[in-house]
């Protein structure tokens, strides 16, 4: 994954609701700390695999104390399924430990589980141990 945040990669989050519409001041739009601070909250999410669309949807559930949690405290969160309209996770407030169980695959392999994580699905599990394999492959090419 690219670092660089192009000016088209932006508009496309503003155009998804991530990031507030610009001020405007003429023909110049105009972006402040809160739209810089909107898209480092992209990029961490990005960061952890939230997809775009999912992320819009929980953004918009968020209160501004909520997105500056995410963005200075941790995040904590799971995104789970693919469903945009299911509202925000829980965040974990700043401070507050995470729960982590560790789940021995193979001799040499282990998982991180997060302790407060919801029991998955059926469709929701294939789509874990997918991603599970997509990343064993990574790590051993």
């Amino acid at each position: 994954m690219s670092r660089v945040f192009t000016p088209r990669s932006f508009r496309h989050y503003q155009t998804l609701g991530c990031i507030d519409p610009p001020e405007r001041a003429g023909k110049q739009a105009v972006y402040g700390f809160r739209h810089f601070a909107q898209a480092l909250l992209v990029r961490r999410l990005l960061a952890e695999r939230v997809p775009a669309k999912r992320m819009a949807g929980l953004m918009a559930g968020w209160s501004t104390e909520e997105k500056e949690g995410m963005l200075f405290g941790g995040s904590g969160m799971v995104a789970r399924g693919k469903d945009v309209e299911a509202g925000p996770e829980r965040v974990r407030p700043p401070g507050e430990p995470e729960d982590w169980r560790r789940v021995v695959a193979a001799p040499g392999v282990e998982l991180h589980v997060r302790r407060d994580r919801p029991r998955p699905g059926a469709g929701e599990l294939q789509e874990l141990l997918e991603g599970v394999e997509r990343a064993l492959r990574r790590c051993f090419r």
